[in-house]
């Protein structure tokens, strides 16, 4: 059902009589989306099309419009032969371009995530769809889809999943090579004359894959990503579009790539955090992914070292098949034992590199180079008073203090000078969890004639490492030819430490991306307590086990994926208006809270109930209507990543 714009001009009322007689001349009527934030106008509009523009107005372009007198771009979606409006309706003002950039495939897919999130469809179109620069469309012209490769192409990797039907979850073994795993699947599948997209986490892994892909000789592919600043990635869109590239590669960005006669999707380390867009509707890789396989039956295979709760989900409900084979993960398993099991004196308990953990560094440098993770960035990134132990707050911002080799700092606003304790006005501080920089400088006193080498955001070492040691951020450590002789955690037990719902399972798939770079049969030590479960499953290698335990544990607390959650934060009196509201549209409904947010006017209150499409459309009609009777705004995020 669309909504009709009648006759009404700049100031509300009707136009000239001059324009409605130039309306009369239309060549037929078009819905259109408007590109805008507000939820009362997120709805197809029906305009008519002046003859000037009936050649050029088709569906998927981009065009502008004139609503109560404001002037909109948006998008035509759909050339109506039929409507149940016969009155008079309002002209197209322009179309801006003759590109269809909204295909109807990605239409569909934008309708489902708005849907799944209880968000805009111009929202999840604004994401869909990069910003129009003019310059890069002269030219274009559509073409048909990608011929194949007459020439069979194997992968052990392409025929495991045309035997489970095209829906997979794989868990990559320690010593596979991931990269040249997918593109072996992506090069089969284009070969068949079907489009490939590859989802990756970072612009890291991008080039990895890049590079792969041309050492495969498969330099026919479009890089999607938004780092490549906004006319890069509009040309490579239009390539994509145009079907002049089978295979589309790229971050969060190529999700929604308009990828012609799509077969295989694939995405890796669906528990990497950037997968996760921190814009509205906040949609994740993986559920979009799920949803345009359901949608376009296209195969979809989620690939990582770890595994999820949400891709365990998707297995145990039967929809996608396990292919990680056992038996390999449990073979190319290095050795991983913790610090308490080579406990050599009281003081080791306290250490974060007890004696053990020198030994284990010290013998791994005979053969080759050592990697040390580490859980933070810079140097002191948290302190606290040295006399009574209170954590070291900015006194501008109350953010935390991060101590650097210049001096004490905030991490939150810009006030940088000497601390001063408001408790009892001491002037000195200590560590209470330390960064990459400053265990480097450990390192290197406690190993003075080895080479370290840093690696974290901001300052990355770039020199050829062939041996050493290497003290690295998750996401950041260097993947070596020949692999790492050894490999130390001490910020382990700190990453569970965390408040929050996942810890353990981000933990671990921190631990793994690691310790999957070491040799086969190299030894590790992690720094945690061996009771723990996540370290249990590490030292076992068995991500599925832990994320079959998590899901459990997920279900009977009723947290996401067993259970949709709705997270809604605003003014504690547009909550309760929309928690009203909801409430008598759900029959079975839990309300968590509301709680104040950091000492602020913002409040949160969260939403779970046991059928969880009801609950989301519930939510998503309740902010509609609070939102045209003027009401204060609440956002509103659908299984959050971060559950604290």
């Amino acid at each position: 059902m669309t909504d009709q714009i009648p006759l009404i001009g700049p100031r509300g009322g009707l136009l000239p009589r001059s324009a409605r007689k130039s309306t009369q001349a239309v060549a037929g009527r078009v819905q259109v989306l408007l590109e805008t934030a507000l939820p009362q106008l997120d709805r197809l509009l029906d305009f008519a099309v002046p003859k000037r523009l009936a050649q050029q107005a088709l569906p998927g372009v981009r065009v502008r419009v004139t609503v109560a007198g404001q002037r909109h771009s948006g998008f035509i979606v759909a050339v109506e032969q039929d409507s149940d409006y016969d009155g008079p309706l309002r002209p197209l003002d322009a179309v801006v371009s003759s590109v269809p950039v909204l295909t109807p495939e990605v239409l569909q897919l934008c309708q489902a995530v708005a849907s799944h999130y209880a968000g805009g469809l111009s929202d999840v179109v604004r994401l869909a769809v990069p910003p129009r620069v003019a310059s890069s469309e002269s030219g274009w012209i559509a073409g048909g889809p990608t011929a194949g490769n007459e020439d069979p192409i194997d992968s052990n990797l392409a025929s495991a999943l045309d035997q489970c039907g095209g829906r997979a979850v794989w868990t990559v073994p320690p010593g596979t090579s991931w990269v040249a795993d997918l593109v072996g699947a992506a090069t089969t599948v284009a070969a068949r004359g079907q489009g490939v997209l590859i989802v990756l986490p970072d612009g890291r892994d991008v080039e990895q894959m890049e590079a792969e892909l041309g050492r495969a000789g498969n330099r026919n592919f479009a890089v999607l990503r938004a780092e490549e600043g906004p006319t890069v990635r509009y040309r490579n869109f239009l390539k994509v579009l145009a079907g002049k590239t089978p295979v589309v590669i790229g971050t969060r960005a190529a999700v929604f790539a308009p990828v012609p006669n799509i077969g295989l999707m694939m995405m890796w380390d669906d528990g990497d955090p950037t997968h996760s867009d921190p814009r509205t509707p906040y949609p994740h890789v993986r559920e979009v992914l799920t949803l345009r396989s359901h949608l376009t039956g296209a195969g979809f295979l989620i690939a990582s070292r770890s595994r999820t709760c949400e891709s365990q989900r998707l297995v145990e409900r039967g929809w996608a098949a396990d292919i990680s084979e056992r038996l390999a993960l449990r073979e190319a398993k290095p050795l991983v034992t913790t610090t308490d099991d080579r406990i050599q004196s009281p003081l080791d308990l306290v250490r974060r590199f007890p004696q053990a953990a020198v030994n284990l560094i010290r013998q791994g440098l005979t053969v080759g180079p050592v990697l040390i993770q580490v859980a933070r960035t810079g140097y002191i990134p948290v302190s606290a008073c040295q006399n009574c132990r209170n954590i070291a707050a900015c006194p501008a911002c109350e953010g935390a203090i991060e101590v650097t080799p210049g001096g004490s700092q905030c991490r939150r606003c810009d006030w940088s000078g000497e601390f001063h304790c408001p408790e009892c006005g001491s002037h000195q501080l200590r560590a209470v969890r330390t960064g990459a920089g400053r265990t480097a400088e450990e390192v290197a006193r406690l190993f003075p004639r080895v080479p370290v080498t840093l690696r974290m955001a901001g300052e990355i070492d770039e020199t050829e490492i062939s041996t050493g040691i290497v003290v690295a951020t998750p996401g950041l450590e260097p993947e070596l030819p020949g692999g790492y002789a050894a490999a130390y955690l001490p910020d382990a037990q700190d990453d569970l430490w965390l408040s929050d719902a996942r810890a353990g399972e981000n933990a671990l798939r921190r631990w793994f991306n690691a310790v999957a770079l070491v040799r086969p049969g190299a030894r590790v030590m992690i720094n945690a307590d061996p009771a723990e479960e996540s370290v249990q499953a590490l030292i076992r290698w068995d991500p599925v086990g832990f994320a079959r335990a998590e899901l459990h544990i997920r279900a009977e607390a009723e947290l996401p994926p067993a259970q949709r959650l709705v997270q809604l934060d605003g003014g504690e009196a547009a909550l309760g208006g929309i928690v009203a509201a909801v409430q008598e549209q759900v029959g079975s409904l839990r309300v968590l809270g509301p709680r104040q947010l950091d000492d602020s006017d913002q409040f949160r209150t969260l939403l779970t109930g046991p059928d969880g499409v009801d609950l989301v459309s519930a939510v998503r009609r309740s902010v509609v209507a609070a939102a045209t009777a003027g009401r204060e705004p609440v956002r509103v995020h659908v299984d959050p990543v971060e559950l604290d």
